[in-house]
């Protein structure tokens, strides 16, 4: 499946995606991904500025489970989480968090 052919990822409800799958997260946005319940972006060198300026998560209404455990967020941009209603969990574990 290719990355830009976001038809594809139309009735996706999960994506595990790990060190090991390098792409540019600012081109990618999965936006007919909608029905997505499930991400896991674990190990891929995320900084708090790159989801800063993403905000990616906005248009995943539906998402429930988010990791974002090991990489190099430092904190977490206001208000990203305002369009998850249905977040029940999310994985911070690992990062660079200063409190």
């Amino acid at each position: 499946i290719m990355l830009n052919n976001t038809d594809a990822f139309s009735n996706l409800t999960e994506l595990r995606l790990s060190e090991s799958f390098k792409f540019d997260l600012e081109q990618v946005f999965f936006e007919n991904s909608t029905k997505l319940e499930i991400l896991v972006l674990k190990r891929m060198n995320l900084t708090s500025e790159l989801l800063r300026k993403c905000f990616f998560f906005f248009i995943y209404k539906n998402l429930e489970y988010l990791d974002l455990s090991e990489n190099l967020i430092e904190y977490l941009p206001e208000r990203i989480f305002t369009s998850n209603k249905n977040l029940k969990y999310i994985n911070i574990k690992l990062n660079r968090l200063k409190l």
